[in-house]
């Protein structure tokens, strides 16, 4: 169904370089709340 991940602006942009930037978005609050969970588990 999208075959090169040809979606919006992210047509002109390689796939793989379309996935990093959304990964990098998503990782910050991820890894905060990770720290967060082990601090819990740790005290």
């Amino acid at each position: 169904k999208y075959p090169d991940l040809g979606i919006g602006t992210s047509k002109r942009n390689q796939p793989d370089e379309f996935m990093r930037r959304g990964l990098g978005l998503a990782l910050d609050p991820i890894t905060e709340l990770l720290i967060r969970q082990f601090d819990k588990l740790n005290k």
